[in-house]
């Protein structure tokens, strides 16, 4: 079992530390979900792992009571995004599935904060509460049907001064160009016309 004073990791370290494109990759989702540090990204690739590995176990076994408890859990949190819940389709999972059902992304998609550090901040500093209670963990995953239940706390001074800023869509508009520019065959032209009327 393991002392319960040192718990085991429930991540693993990538094989290869020092893979450019597996750290610009990573770079990139930890931007997007506003991540505390790479450690919760692991975190967030070992459970889908774990469900794939699972999967992968039942399929072997055939086991249907195993088989129910996996689609049971998978559809509890709306992994699949309300498609339809097979082993298979748990097998093709990404990373960001796990990612999606975050409180810190959820709150955002809600229109309770403009960015996912935002975000993460009112969830740390006790603004936001799920279902009457407060939740403190950015980590935490919204069960389906839960993310109508998010909100602001009653005393909260954010339900009045929060605002939503809508993101708008910057279309570049084509530059008029009002000279135009003259050819070597042209210039030749026009420095015999000035040498004639200089004459």
């Amino acid at each position: 079992m393991g002392d319960p004073k040192k718990p085991t990791k429930t991540y693993k370290r990538p094989q290869k530390p020092y893979d450019k494109d597996r750290i610009m990759a990573e770079k990139k989702i930890v931007s997007k979900y506003g991540l505390k540090n790479k450690k919760e990204l692991w975190k967030s690739e070992a459970k889908i792992s774990k469900l794939k590995r699972l999967s992968r176990d039942v399929i072997a076994s055939k086991n249907k009571d195993m088989e129910q408890s996996i689609l049971d859990k998978v559809a509890k949190i709306d992994l699949l995004n309300g498609e339809k819940i097979t082993l298979n389709a748990v097998l093709v999972l990404p990373t960001n599935a796990i990612l999606e059902r975050r409180i810190q992304t959820q709150v955002v998609k809600m229109g309770f904060a403009n960015t996912v550090k935002q975000a993460r901040q009112f969830i740390v500093h006790g603004h936001i509460y799920v279902d009457d209670i407060k939740v403190t963990s950015p980590s935490y995953i919204i069960k389906k049907g839960e993310e109508s239940k998010i909100k602001f706390k009653i005393k909260s001074k954010l339900n009045k001064s929060f605002v939503k800023i809508e993101k708008k869509t910057v279309t570049e508009k084509p530059v008029k160009k009002d000279y135009v520019v003259a050819k070597p065959e042209d210039k030749k032209e026009i420095l015999s016309i000035e040498s004639e009327i200089n004459e």
